[in-house]
């Protein structure tokens, strides 16, 4: 958040997207619960279909960072498909002892 802060832009969290499908009760929310439930990923069909959506209700797709996503190839292929080339992406790479260090 902070990123799109000091650039003025727009962030999309992918996960946040899945969870607020959930809570519109939706058919397509009903199925990302059940994954959820299960521990599963969400398919990229699904992630993608979701995210299409948000993306067309946008009033502009300039300086966009999306977090979560891609995850897979299948993703990294739709986006390019859709000429959403990434100018960069930034991967974060943490010890799982930094992120949860009351998990021992």
């Amino acid at each position: 958040m902070k990123l799109s802060q000091h650039f003025g832009s727009t962030t999309i969290s992918v996960g946040d997207l899945l969870k607020k499908e959930v809570v519109k009760k939706t058919e397509l929310g009903s199925q990302i619960e059940q994954f959820i439930s299960e521990f599963l990923y969400v398919p990229d069909s699904v992630v993608v279909e979701i995210l299409s959506k948000y993306m067309q209700s946008l009033e502009t797709t300039n300086h966009i960072f999306i977090e979560g996503f891609p995850k897979t190839m299948f993703q990294a292929k739709f986006m390019v498909s859709k000429g959403l080339v990434p100018d960069a992406i930034i991967f974060l790479n943490y010890p799982a002892e930094a992120c949860l260090p009351n998990l021992k």
